[in-house]
């Protein structure tokens, strides 16, 4: 609970920053390994954004959406379903399209998600305390 709790203050943090435009900003949020979870949804419309649940990563068109939001929910990494759509996913960023990536498998396998940054090495770190947030002080209960 406290991780997931977490999770989504970083996101609502990411969102309400994310230099887009806000008026028109779709943003297609898709839990690997758990294609059923649509809890990020309260967290968009929360930040005034349009949320749309992507059920199935392999046939989903990015061009509706204006931000991809990825949750990998598996500490063994991405799905075979999301990995093999990493050449898609990297024409869509050329193309202007965001994404934004939360790995919960950061640091126990490569980072395939990291477009054009592989090698670039990412430390897990499960003790992170958010004192600030947008609507105040936490407490990290």
């Amino acid at each position: 609970m406290k991780i997931r709790f977490y999770t989504y203050v970083i996101l609502f943090c990411l969102l309400h920053f994310l230099n887009i435009q806000a008026w028109s900003c779709i943003i297609g949020h898709y839990t690997d390994g758990r294609t059923y979870d649509t809890a990020p949804a309260a967290i968009i419309e929360a930040t005034g954004y349009t949320p749309v649940h992507i059920s199935n990563i392999g046939t989903y068109d990015l061009t509706q959406i204006d931000v991809l939001m990825v949750n990998v929910s598996s500490n063994n990494g991405p799905s075979e379903d999301l990995l093999a759509r990493l050449t898609f996913l990297e024409i869509w960023i050329r193309d202007g399209g965001k994404m934004i990536i939360h790995d919960r498998s950061a640091g126990n396998v490569d980072n395939s998600l990291l477009i054009n940054a592989t090698s670039t090495s990412l430390l897990r770190n499960t003790n992170t305390l958010i004192l600030l947030s947008p609507h105040g002080t936490g407490n990290n209960a």
